[in-house]
């Protein structure tokens, strides 16, 4: 037993000593990573300096360049008033040896003063002109093309409007003569509707403010034997449906549809009404498909296919079923 205990003791002695050592080289990587990190942060510090320094630099040799062009431009002005000058010296040198004679040449002194202050104003208005800008001419091109590009970009979308504002025109009349055609067709085929399944009634479509063609709207006015003419709002239920079905079939016979649902339409008539629907849906078989959902057993009869559909409550599902008479 005191072999195992001086085992473990000299085993931790041991793991001190190496924990000692590994304290001591964290401690040293602490040092150095910090060292590094401040020099890192050191050059950091030195490469922004020296990135502004640049930046510095390169405005101010910008700068120096705009100030040599603009001053070697005075250069080459001044150069070429010199060699004016020579020239003219050289003239009037040239001119002064072939004189012969000398004329005398009165000079009002009077306007010596008037003179003088003309050529100074002269001479100051010399001086406060500005540099020449020699990149003018250059900018001038590029701008001058940039207009010319711009300007035909105008004058296509220009074009192109004008294009669509004919196109908008001819659609919207094209629009209005379609619709009147189309109301006026089936205003017709709504009033013979009525004539046959209404008891010889009187149906009438109107326009509502026709001024404004974009706001306007259809109202639908029944006359039924001896009452005037209503609105569907004053009809009862059963005269509703009839009517409804009236509209329906009148828009048939302009354009009829492949085919139509008709969602429990009978539901309101009574069975010689229903009979008239019935017989009425029968003339435009040849031109459309009617899907009825019904509960009459007179529109059932009338029907060329039956599908009974009903539904299990417990599952919420519904499933096609037989229908016999």
């Amino acid at each position: 037993m005191n072999e195992k205990i001086a085992f473990l003791e000299k085993e931790i002695q041991e793991l001190i000593s190496k924990a000692d050592i590994l304290e001591k080289e964290v401690s040293e990587k602490i040092i150095k990573y910090e060292n590094e990190n401040s020099e890192v942060s050191t050059r950091k510090t030195t490469f922004e300096t020296l990135n502004n320094e640049e930046r510095e630099l390169n405005k101010n040799r910008k700068e120096t360049e705009s100030y040599l062009l603009h001053k070697k431009d005075s250069f080459n002005r001044v150069d070429e008033s010199l060699e004016r000058n020579k020239r003219e010296i050289e003239k009037l040198e040239e001119n002064l040896l072939a004189l012969n004679e000398v004329n005398y040449v009165e000079i009002d002194y009077s306007q010596i003063k008037e003179l003088k202050e003309k050529l100074r104003t002269l001479e100051n208005r010399l001086k406060n002109f500005q540099a020449v800008n020699l990149l003018a001419i250059e900018e001038f091109k590029e701008l001058n093309q940039k207009f010319i590009f711009l300007n035909s970009q105008k004058e296509d979308l220009t074009k192109g409007k004008n294009v669509l504002l004919n196109l908008i025109v001819e659609i919207d009349d094209t629009i209005h003569k379609r619709f009147f055609k189309a109301y006026n067709e089936i205003d017709k085929n709504f009033n013979q509707i009525c004539r046959e399944t209404l008891n010889n009634s009187e149906g009438k479509l109107l326009i509502n403010n026709s001024d404004d063609f974009d706001n306007c709207g259809v109202e639908i006015f029944v006359k039924f034997g001896n009452k005037k003419r209503q609105t569907l709002s004053l009809l009862s239920g059963g005269e509703k449906s009839m009517v409804a079905i009236a509209f329906i079939m009148a828009i048939f016979m302009y354009k009829p549809s492949p085919f139509t649902f008709l969602d429990e339409i009978e539901a309101a008539l009574d069975e010689k009404n229903t009979k008239k629907l019935i017989g009425k849906l029968k003339e435009f078989t040849d031109r459309s498909q009617f899907i009825l959902i019904t509960h009459n057993k007179d529109t059932m009869r009338e029907s060329e296919s039956i599908f009974g559909v009903t539904m299990n409550k417990e599952i919420g599902i519904s499933k096609i079923v037989p229908v016999k008479f």
